[in-house]
C-alpha cells in the first residue's frame, strides 16, 4: 500500500511541475513596460504580462480601461527605468497598421520602441506590433517577422522579413502570431535573465 501512495505523490509532483512549465513558470525578476492599443488580444496580454515580476501597461490608441498609464504620458526617459519594452497585437493595432496611415498613438508608440533602443533595452512585439519597432528604424538592416499580410511593412521601412514564430535581432524579439506569444515571452524571459 505504502508503494502507490508514494507513486501517487511522485506522480502528483510531476503533473503539478508539468502543469508550472506549460503555464511558462514564473516571471522573472525585472521591469516590463507592456504596450496595448484597443482590441489588443487577451491571448497575448496575459501571456506577455507574465514575462516579469513588475509590469507597468501602457494605453494606446482608444483604449479606455486596464491601464497603468496612458501613452501621451510616458517620457522617453522614463523607458531607462524598465529591463524591456513589449508591443502587443490585436485587431486594433492591425487595423491601424493596415490602412497604412501613421496616427499620433503609433507615432508615440514609435517613439517609446525608438527610445528603447537608444537606452539598450530589450524590445518584444508581436502579431502586427513589429510595425511600431519598424516605423521607428531600429529594425533597419535586421531581420524581423510580422503577422502574416503585414510583411511589406517591415520592408518598406528596411527591414529583412523571416518566415518564423519567433525572430531576434539583437535585443529585439518580434513573434508573428497570437500562439507565439508563449515562445516569445521565453525567450524576453531569459533575455532579462542575463542583464
Amino acid at each position: 500500500m505504502r508503494k502507490y501512495v508514494a507513486v501517487a505523490i511522485i506522480m502528483a509532483g510531476l503533473v503539478l511541475a508539468a502543469a508550472y512549465l506549460s503555464g511558462g513558470g514564473a516571471p522573472v525578476e525585472g521591469r516590463v513596460a507592456l504596450v496595448v492599443f484597443e482590441d489588443y488580444n487577451p491571448h497575448e496580454f496575459e501571456t506577455l504580462r507574465s514575462t516579469a515580476t513588475e509590469v507597468t501597461v501602457i494605453g494606446a490608441g482608444n483604449l479606455t480601461s486596464g491601464y497603468d498609464v496612458r501613452i501621451e504620458d510616458v517620457k522617453p526617459s522614463d523607458i531607462r527605468g524598465y529591463d524591456a519594452v513589449i508591443f502587443t497585437g490585436g485587431s486594433g493595432l492591425y487595423r491601424r497598421v493596415k490602412s497604412g496611415r501613421v496616427d499620433r498613438d503609433l507615432e508615440m508608440a514609435a517613439g517609446i520602441a525608438e527610445s528603447a533602443s537608444r537606452s539598450g533595452k530589450i524590445i518584444g512585439a508581436i502579431c502586427a506590433a513589429p510595425a511600431i519597432p519598424a516605423m521607428a528604424g531600429i529594425l533597419r538592416g535586421q531581420n524581423a517577422t510580422i503577422y502574416p499580410g503585414l510583411e511589406g511593412v517591415l520592408s518598406e521601412n528596411g527591414a529583412r522579413y523571416v518566415k518564423g514564430d519567433v525572430v531576434v535581432s539583437g535585443r529585439i524579439v518580434t513573434a508573428s502570431t497570437p500562439e507565439s506569444a508563449g515562445k516569445l515571452r521565453d525567450t524576453l524571459r531569459d533575455m532579462i535573465r542575463k542583464l
